[in-house]
Order: structure tokens, then C-alpha cells, then sequence
């Protein structure tokens, strides 16, 4: 039993080692348009066109959102005066009940609500774009 060696010419046409060469070619372009993709995802994050049946937090049916769009500002407001103006006191809460104001208190916790979800989207928007920075270096490396 010898072992016979094979020059480049025959590895050239081995159809084995050729049928190697096309299928690392297919997964290299496979790759390259994954990594083409992964790029584009934060810019396609940000053109998406989104509705409130997108956010799951908020109930399906009319009835829901708008219990939702009532109370939760309401809730949000009281606990913002409960903490922060009454110190967690709940004597002068009890005191203030006789003469509070609902509106005055949605409308705090309405404000409230709000600067969430703009600091939410900021912090949305900035990660989206360091996002995409990261996808060009890693590129670069590779």
C-alpha cells in the first residue's frame, strides 16, 4: 500500500475540492449579504410605520384604551403627589382627597407619562444610531 501524491493540477480538477470551492464561495456572498442586512435594520427600525395595535401594552377593544388613557395618567399623578409633594405622608394625602381636582391631577400625571415616553424615544433613537455605528465597525474588522 503506497501513498500516492497529488500534484496541484490534480487538485485543481478534483471535483470533490471544486465542489468545496463553490459551496465556501455560496456562503461567503451568504454572509456578506446577512452583514448588508444587519446594517440596514436600524434605518429600517426607524421608517417602519407603526399603529397603537403595535404596542402591546394598550388593550384591543375601544372600551380599554380609553379606561387605559383615563386612569393610568390619573394613577401616575397621585403617585407623583403621594411621593414627592406629601413626602410619602399619607395623612395629608387622606386630607387633600376632600379637595382635589381631577383634572389637575391627570394632567400631572399626564406630563409625566409623556416625558417617559419622549426619554424613551430619545434613548430609541440614539441607540438605533450607535447601533448602526457598531454594524460599520465590526465590518471593518472582519
Amino acid at each position: 500500500m503506497h501513498k500516492q501524491k497529488m500534484s496541484r493540477k490534480d487538485l485543481k480538477n478534483d471535483p470533490y475540492i471544486l465542489e468545496a470551492a463553490v459551496v465556501l464561495k455560496e456562503r461567503a456572498e451568504e454572509l456578506e449579504l446577512q452583514k448588508k442586512q444587519r446594517r440596514s435594520a436600524p434605518k429600517e427600525f426607524l421608517l417602519k410605520k407603526r399603529s397603537l395595535s403595535d404596542i402591546a401594552i394598550l388593550p384591543q377593544d375601544d372600551f380599554g384604551i380609553l379606561l387605559t388613557f383615563a386612569l393610568v395618567p390619573y394613577i401616575a399623578g397621585l403617585l407623583f403627589i403621594f411621593l414627592y409633594v406629601f413626602k410619602a405622608n399619607v395623612t395629608r394625602l387622606i386630607n387633600m382627597a376632600h379637595h382635589h381636582s381631577y383634572p389637575l391631577i391627570w394632567a400631572i400625571g399626564y406630563e409625566i407619562i409623556a416625558g417617559l415616553i419622549l426619554l424613551w424615544i430619545a434613548k430609541v433613537l440614539i441607540f438605533s444610531f450607535l447601533e448602526d455605528k457598531n454594524y460599520e465597525d465590526t465590518s471593518r474588522h472582519s
